[in-house]
């Protein structure tokens, strides 16, 4: 079991078998804080290995940086659709509803079966044009 795909996108969704991701990103400006993203989903799209089961659970844990005891989202969720002769697994999970507390560095920590991996994502505060001008 391997990944294939890990990322964090402006839209992502599963069509026909197929993992569809638009807007790879590792970085957002916001203009205040608290703030919610307009559009953010999580995309991961796994491999089996030859005569592999399927794992059945799925779980997505954020945390900060700047503040690990600050509470943040976890996901778990359980993966039922194991068709026979599927050889990969597609995983879309949407956080556009997610509030940013404050400005940092986002982690999301991603584990499905023997797969594990963790996202960075930089929330920051855009710069106004006052400040670009000043430079």
């Amino acid at each position: 079991m391997t990944t294939q795909i890990a990322t964090l996108c402006d839209y992502a969704y599963e069509d026909q078998e197929k993992l569809n991701i638009l807007g790879t990103t590792d970085r957002l400006q916001m203009p205040a804080f608290p703030c919610q993203a307009q559009s953010l989903y999580f995309a991961l799209r796994i491999r089996l290995g030859e005569n592999q089961q399927a794992p059945t659970d799925f779980d997505l844990r954020i945390t900060l940086d700047e503040d690990k005891s600050l509470p943040l989202p976890t996901i778990h969720s359980k993966i039922t659709d194991r068709l026979q002769q599927k050889s990969y697994i597609n995983i879309v999970v949407n956080l556009t509803m997610m509030i940013f507390p404050i400005e940092g560095t986002y982690r999301f920590s991603y584990s499905c079966g023997d797969v594990s991996g963790v996202l960075t994502l930089a929330v920051c505060k855009e710069e106004s044009d006052e400040t670009m001008s000043e430079e």
